[in-house]
C-alpha cells in the first residue's frame, strides 16, 4: 500500500427552505414560499375548525329532543288520569260492596269515586252501575233509590255489583288538544 490514506468525509447538508418537513410548519401567514388564501389564514387564526360545531350539532338536536319530552309529559298525565280513575272506581266499588241496606247505593257510590278522585272533573266522569243484572246509567250522577226509601232490592247478598266509569280527558300539547281521549275502567265486586 502506498502511503496515500483515504480519507472519508460525511458532510451533514442542509435542506433547502421549500422542503416538506418545513411545510408542515406554517406559520398562521403561510408557509414559507407559500401563500395561503384569507379563510385559510382566517381559520389559521381562530384555532380549529372545529370550533362552535357542538353548539351547530345542539341547536340541530335540541328542538326535536324537546318535543319528544314535552310529549311524553302530555300524554303522562293521561296515564296519571287513568290510574286516578282506577283507584276511585276501586273505592266506589268496595262501598257498593257493603251498601246492601242503604236507601240509594249508587248516590253513595258516585259520591265515594268523586271523593276519591279531586283532581279529575266530576262532570267529565260518566258512571253505569250495574246491580245484580239491573243498570243504572250511565250518568253523571246516578242513582237507584229503593221502593217507598227503603233498601234497593236488586242489591242481595252474594250477588254482583259493577261499576263502569268513563272519563272524558282533555290531552293538550303544543296548542293541539287531542280529541277522542277516552278512560274508562270497571270493577265487579260481590255484595255482602
Amino acid at each position: 500500500m502506498s502511503g496515500r490514506t483515504q480519507s472519508t468525509s460525511c458532510e451533514r447538508t442542509e435542506a433547502p427552505a421549500s422542503s416538506p418537513e418545513e411545510d408542515r410548519a406554517a406559520t398562521p401567514w403561510g408557509a414559507r414560499g407559500r401563500k395561503r388564501s384569507i379563510v385559510a389564514r382566517i381559520r389559521a387564526l381562530a384555532g380549529s375548525d372545529t370550533r362552535g360545531s357542538a353548539l351547530v350539532e345542539m341547536a340541530v338536536a335540541l328542538p326535536p329532543v324537546l318535543l319528544v319530552i314535552t310529549g311524553v309529559a302530555a300524554f303522562s298525565i293521561a296515564l296519571a288520569q287513568k290510574l286516578e280513575l282506577a283507584e276511585a272506581v276501586n273505592n266506589g266499588g268496595r262501598v257498593l260492596a257493603v251498601a246492601r241496606q242503604k236507601p240509594d247505593p249508587c248516590t253513595l257510590a258516585y259520591q265515594a269515586v268523586d271523593a276519591a278522585a279531586p283532581t279529575l272533573n266530576p262532570s267529565s266522569i260518566s258512571l253505569t252501575i250495574t246491580l245484580n243484572g239491573v243498570q243504572t246509567g250511565p250518568s253523571a250522577s246516578p242513582s237507584c233509590p229503593g221502593t217507598g226509601g227503603g233498601a234497593n232490592l236488586n242489591l242481595v247478598q252474594g250477588g254482583n255489583a259493577t261499576i263502569l266509569a268513563t272519563y272524558t280527558c282533555s290531552i293538550h300539547a303544543y296548542g293541539f288538544t287531542y280529541p277522542g281521549c277516552n278512560l274508562a275502567t270497571s270493577l265487579t265486586e260481590v255484595v255482602q
